[in-house]
């Protein structure tokens, strides 16, 4: 009877079956049970059930109580706060909120194809602009970019990406011009970000949606054709993530114009970390209006606004630069000091003041889902592909490196995070080709990418050694490895985004009901306003019942009823039931938290990071599996699929037992614990023998790594500086037999291998090797000397700055 009546409570639970259904089912129940204390609390259960029935009851005891707390609540959310998040929409991640990923929404998804179009603009320019571009003139010579790269791009239009055509442009998809900045980024990251910041920031998009027919008129076209430079002016000296501490003000007043006395803006300002400054010849820049007289009939703090300004308007000083990590693209300061412009530059006219934020987060959005994850995807995949190139050419003690076991940990590493990577990349900027705008899911891209990137550099550089810390005009690594930092550093810090933004966003947006309950507190209908909420408030505790039944219920059958799409392999359903019960599990400590902490969640940062971390995870693996199904099934790359899988979801089980056991509340964090983990955390990393298996993968050109490392800029080139790279990886491998004979008789003394000796001529006069493989054996070693080989330079040639 016991066993029955828990099955049933869990089914009404997991069903969200409405209150009646509760009463009627324990007053059955009650009328089974003849005596002891169980009858007491049946009964006592079908009477407090009744009386919630009742709206006046449930009303007085219930709703109205939490009611105040929750308006409370609420005005601690800031306008920009508000701004913010209708600035994105919820896309597939709200799954993750609900413990319901819809496997079918993110199956729909396109996948990774481009137009005609599109190809002929990665295959065309974008290849010859990689071609011409030499990254070491530019970081290190001249320490700019040449003009003849600036006017590359201005005459092939590369500014206006997501310009429409029918202003000028080539209105990409999202999708290519992520595939362009990365191919470029994998190049030279400093041109790479002469396109990143107009085509990324947005500007173009923001001026078409929120400017005026005249804004629109005249700098779209201009925007297209590349006359502009745009630097987007927002971090002062005294803010960066933190808006509201932004002391750039403009003061709403009358003013000088053109000879006229028109009604305008004094503004005064400093800003920093400004790219493009240098060199723009347009400002978007963001300040704090206030209207002291109320000229504009509004109140006097009128909120942040975004204007375009022209760099060369009278009381504007720009041109100094900052450098940093030493790379080579525009960026400095810019201050202003008695600047009047008319109200007609704010961005949509006086209409849109106070609108800044919104535009702002809209700008940044594209910044962190698109543009920056990019880049940094570009530069993992080029240290994985020359990581394996290297590993292969490069010998000691008689082997390639490739086969040592640490260096084997470092190139397991590559590879997992190059396919993470470029799986959530495609996703995410299908998601956003499809119109979605998720603000969580571009805070955790950005976090994760910029993060990973920095991880895959430095094990690249560990396993390049000397040749990678030698810098010079061959080294294909430094220019990833200085520019590291500036992705984790830019658009909202790693610290700040992974840590307050990202979960904290994703539950506020992709929540069912939670937005909805924040929403009607501020309806001015207060009747309607209590209805929409005591709807809400039921459907969430009915949510929550669900939520943390099915966790339980998930976590004692280890996954084994976790829902997958039809049509997948089994070994592929096995990880789409996996995440869907690892998605209830985070639902219902997502859920409770948020319930418990509220807007305490703001302080509690290790606690949001954590959870972040946790939703990354989930994201991340679903798309490795996305990913996996649009590339075809290849069986060749099932083994680098399992090995993000198990890596992955280890990763979420920490994440989450790490949030749980760090949770305020000691009883609640019992109970989450066993909600989670009813049988211990069990999960482990990939073993050793899978990830030997994966780097035996690339330890060879072929379809595997070209497929791991597509879309970057691959030279064939033996005078680049990776295309004798990629030459000399070819060539180590096909003469792999020979190379092995010439090993033997070194070991058993037939052939001595020092310098002032031929060795190959050795074992050709033996009979070890023949002609043609000594041949062959000849040029590997002039191919490898020059693949490994490091710069020297004449003491005078070192430039000081």
């Amino acid at each position: 009877m016991f066993l029955v009546t828990i099955i049933i409570l869990f089914t009404f639970s997991i069903y969200q079956l409405p209150l009646w259904c509760w009463v009627v089912f324990f007053i059955i129940l009650g009328t089974f049970i003849g005596e002891g204390y169980g009858i007491v609390i049946i009964w006592l259960l079908a009477v407090l059930f009744t009386l919630f029935s009742i709206p006046l009851f449930r009303r007085f005891f219930l709703v109205q109580p939490i009611f105040q707390i929750v308006k409370k609540q609420k005005a601690q959310i800031s306008n920009m706060e508000k701004q913010a998040l209708t600035a994105g929409t919820a896309g597939f991640e709200k799954g993750f909120f609900s413990g319901r990923p819809d496997w079918q929404a993110l199956r729909s998804l396109p996948p990774l194809r481009l137009t005609q179009e599109e190809l002929s603009l990665l295959n065309g320019p974008v290849e010859e602009l990689c071609r011409m571009t030499d990254d070491w003139d530019i970081r290190y010579k001249k320490r700019e970019i040449p003009n003849f790269i600036w006017d590359f791009v201005k005459k092939h239009k590369l500014f206006g990406l997501r310009v429409p055509k029918e202003r000028g442009g080539f209105s990409l998809s999202f999708q290519a011009q992520s595939l362009i900045l990365g191919k470029i980024a994998s190049r030279s990251i400093d041109v790479a970000t002469i396109i990143e910041l107009p085509t990324s920031l947005w500007p173009d998009e923001i001026v078409e949606k929120y400017g005026t027919e005249e804004q629109k008129n005249y700098y779209m076209p201009r925007f297209a054709e590349s006359k502009e430079i745009i630097s987007f002016a927002i971090t002062g000296i005294s803010n960066g993530s933190d808006a509201t501490a932004m002391r750039d003000v403009g003061i709403v007043e009358y003013g000088m114009y053109e000879g006229k006395k028109v009604l305008g803006i004094r503004l005064n300002w400093q800003k920093r970390y400004i790219t493009f400054a240098p060199k723009a010849t347009l400002l978007v820049l963001g300040f704090q209006l206030f209207d002291p007289d109320r000229y504009l009939n509004r109140e006097k703090d009128i909120g942040i606004t975004v204007a375009l300004i022209p760099a060369n308007h009278p009381g504007i000083r720009i041109g100094r630069r900052h450098l940093p990590t030493n790379v080579a693209f525009p960026n400095g300061p810019v201050w202003g000091e008695n600047v009047f412009i008319p109200l007609s530059w704010i961005i949509g006219g006086a209409e849109r003041a106070g609108q800044g934020w919104k535009m702002i987060m809209e700008c940044l959005f594209i910044g962190r889902a698109i543009a920056l994850p990019s880049t940094s995807v570009a530069a993992i995949k080029v240290a994985t592909r020359y990581s394996a190139a290297y590993a292969r050419v490069r010998r000691q003690f008689g082997s390639p490196i490739g086969s040592f076991e640490g260096v084997e940990e470092s190139l397991v590493r590559l590879v997992e995070i190059a396919y993470l990577t470029e799986s959530a990349r495609m996703v995410t900027a299908a998601m956003v080709d499809s119109g979605d705008r998720p603000l969580a899911v571009s805070s955790l891209m950005k976090y994760r990418t910029t993060e990973y990137a920095r991880q895959a550099v430095n094990d690249a550089m560990d396993i390049h050694a000397g040749r990678g810390v030698s810098d010079g005009p061959s080294n294909y690594l430094m220019s990833a490895f200085l520019a590291a930092p500036i992705g984790v550093t830019v658009e909202g810090a790693n610290i700040v985004t992974r840590s307050i933004i990202t979960f904290a966003q994703g539950i506020l947006q992709a929540h069912p009901y939670l937005y909805e309950e924040l929403e009607s507190v501020e309806e001015l209908d207060k009747k309607q306003g209590f209805r929409r909420f005591e709807a809400a408030l039921l459907a969430h505790i009915s949510f929550t019942v669900s939520n943390i039944c099915r966790a339980l219920f998930h976590g004692l059958t280890v996954g084994v009823f976790g829902r997958a799409p039809k049509g997948v392999p089994p070994k592929i359903a096995q990880w789409y039931s996996q995440l869907w019960r690892y998605s209830s599990h985070f639902a219902a400590v997502a859920d409770v938290t948020i319930i418990l902490m509220a807007a305490r969640l703001k302080k509690k940062q290790k606690l949001g990071g954590r959870l972040a971390d946790a939703l990354s995870e989930l994201f991340l693996l679903s798309s490795v599996l996305k990913r996996y199904e649009d590339d075809g099934f290849p069986e060749s790359d099932y083994p680098i699929v399992e090995l993000c899988m198990r890596n992955g979801l280890w990763r979420f089980q920490e994440a989450l037992r790490g949030a749980i056991r760090n949770f305020p509340a000691p009883f609640i964090r019992s109970v989450l614990y066993i909600l989670a983990f009813p049988f211990g955390a069990y999960r482990a990393p990939a073993s050793d023998k899978l990830g030997h298996s994966v780097v035996q993968l690339i330890l060879k050109p072929g379809e595997v790594l070209d497929r791991l490392t597509r879309y970057i800029y691959i030279s064939n080139d033996p005078n680049d500086i990776t295309g004798r790279l990629e030459v000399a990886f070819k060539k180590a491998v096909e003469t792999e037999g020979a190379q092995k004979k010439l090993d033997l008789a070194v070991h058993a003394g037939k052939v001595l291998r020092v310098y002032g000796v031929d060795w190959v001529l050795q074992a050709e006069q033996q009979g070890i090797l023949t002609k043609q493989e000594a041949e062959n054996l000849r040029e590997l070693e002039r191919l490898t000397e020059r693949a490994i080989s490091v710069d020297d330079f004449d003491p005078k040639e070192i430039l000081i700055v």
